[in-house]
C-alpha cells in the first residue's frame, strides 16, 4: 500500500487495528464468561465484511490494477 502511495493508508491501517482490538475484546469477554451480544457481533462482522473488505479493500485492488499489479 505504501509502495503504491495509497492515499488513505493511515486510515486503512487504523481500521485494521480497530478490527483487531475488537476481536481481542470479544475473545476476552468470552473467556471471562461474559455474554456476547449477537447483535454486536453481527454489526462488527457486517462492518468488517461489507464495509471494509468489499468497499475499502476493493479500492486498494483498483489501485493495484491501475498499476498493473493485480
Amino acid at each position: 500500500m505504501k509502495k503504491y502511495d495509497y492515499s488513505v493508508l493511515h486510515d486503512h491501517v487504523k481500521a485494521h487495528d480497530e478490527y483487531i482490538n475488537q476481536v481481542v475484546r470479544f475473545q476476552q469477554e468470552y473467556f471471562e464468561g461474559k455474554c456476547l451480544m449477537a447483535a454486536e457481533m453481527a454489526k462488527f462482522l457486517d462492518d468488517l465484511l461489507i464495509d471494509h473488505i468489499l468497499v475499502s479493500d476493493r479500492d486498494f485492488y483498483t489501485l493495484l490494477d491501475a498499476n498493473g499489479t493485480s
